[in-house]
């Protein structure tokens, strides 16, 4: 099951994920609050100063949560999802990992079509 909560961060903050509960401890007043992970849909990161982990990214990720950071102007510049649980975009990154992208690979053709 997929969550429905958007996690937006906008504060210096510290996540970190223990008992499949996401936590999020204020670096500024040590405040922390935890949040089911199975009710999280999407984190978004507006603050330069959080602090997370490789780790704690590979667990957003198995939770099928995907992670959004922004810039200095609150844009979002990235995006960070899982991509097992999508069929289509897992078949490309297997594709595109074995070798270069031409038109005779599905991948391909699609990134062809696109351009």
């Amino acid at each position: 099951m997929s969550g429905w909560r958007t996690i937006v961060v906008e504060e210096p903050t510290q996540l970190s994920t223990a008992d499949g509960e996401l936590t999020l401890t204020d670096l500024r007043t040590g405040e922390t609050h935890q949040i089911p992970l199975e009710e999280i849909a999407r984190i978004v990161l507006t603050s330069s100063s959080g602090v997370l982990s490789v780790r704690l990214l590979q667990e957003l990720i198995a939770a099928n949560i995907s992670v959004i950071v922004c810039d200095r102007k609150h844009n979002p510049s990235g995006w960070l999802a899982p991509i097992s649980t999508h069929e289509e975009a897992s078949g490309c990154v297997i594709d595109q990992a074995a070798g270069p992208v031409t038109a005779r690979t599905p991948c391909g053709r699609r990134a062809c079509a696109r351009r």
